[in-house]
């Protein structure tokens, strides 16, 4: 047992029933959520009004209503995490888009890096690629959302997801073929 007092101690406690204890992991990680947050949107252009606190408080939002948190480490939590706020901001990016009011449509695009070279993509035609890639193989596709979207390197992407380095880059070298093959450049 991980000695309570700690993100992994609380989401023992959590897993366990006590929402208390989930609630301690929420605010002892906000602040990271919100630098996550804050890379999501300095990768990507700008979106209507989204802001840092915004998104964050919506990866919170999300996080407290699924109740049912797998995540049995920090690390694992960590993951995560970065999963939920891409999701919020996807979501939050085809919501802006389908709003009749607006003159102009918002388009958001996120640049990466490629070894030498900078992609920049339309969001939404990178989330579809991460969604088929998930269905193909879905560690590759942490790979990326770690890389991508919380700007981990290899390393700590090899930590956070608790593999060796060999794997990690593994999986790397592989999604990233994948992606480029299916949206790189023409």
């Amino acid at each position: 047992m991980e000695e309570p007092g700690t993100i992994t101690g609380w989401l023992e406690q959590a897993r366990d029933g006590d929402d208390e204890a989930f609630s301690q992991v929420i605010i002892e990680v906000y602040d990271d959520l919100r630098r996550l947050a804050s890379i999501q949107l300095r990768k990507s252009g700008s979106v209507g009004t989204l802001q840092t606190t915004g998104l964050a408080n919506d990866a919170v939002i999300r996080l407290l209503k699924a109740k049912s948190v797998k995540a049995k480490n920090r690390k694992q939590f960590y993951a995560l995490v970065v999963e939920v706020i891409h999701h919020a901001f996807v979501d939050e990016v085809r919501a802006a888009m389908t709003q009749k009011r607006r003159p102009h449509k918002p388009v958001a695009y996120y640049s990466f890096h490629v070894e030498e070279e900078v992609f920049t993509l339309d969001l939404l035609v990178l989330d579809d690629a991460l969604k088929e890639l998930e269905l193909h193989d879905a560690e590759s596709m942490q790979v990326i959302l770690q890389r991508f979207y919380a700007g981990r390197s290899l390393r700590g992407t090899s930590e956070v997801l608790g593999w060796t380095m060999a794997k990690t880059v593994k999986n790397w070298k592989y999604a990233r073929a994948w992606l480029l093959e299916r949206i790189g450049p023409e």
